[in-house]
């Protein structure tokens, strides 16, 4: 089995990746498909940070220990939350962009 810590840096290199994509799209120029890409990423890595996250937990013997889990991984959790809500609005400036079309 993988060390979970090269697995959350790894994941880390992802998210970062995927951030400075998204970042780097001009919201009026985004596509349904750039939207639905990036949404089935953003949801798989999101998955497999919650499991890796569970890996780095599952060793913890104190709670310092697990603050520390939690102290390295919420800046992730945020950055996602961050991603996420910029997909969304995205999905908002597709919706208004499809409604004109119709």
């Amino acid at each position: 089995m993988a060390d979970p810590n090269n697995v959350f840096r790894g994941h880390k290199g992802s998210l970062t990746r995927y951030k400075k994509a998204i970042n780097d799209f001009d919201i009026t120029t985004v596509t349904r498909a750039n939207y639905n890409s990036f949404l089935k990423n953003i949801e798989s890595l999101k998955s497999k940070i919650d499991e890796v996250f569970q890996d780095l937990l599952a060793p913890c013997a104190d709670q310092k220990v697990i603050d520390l889990v939690e102290a390295e991984i919420n800046p992730v959790l945020d950055d996602i939350l961050d991603l996420e809500n910029k997909l969304a609005e995205w999905d908002t400036e597709i919706g208004k962009k499809e409604s004109k079309e119709e």
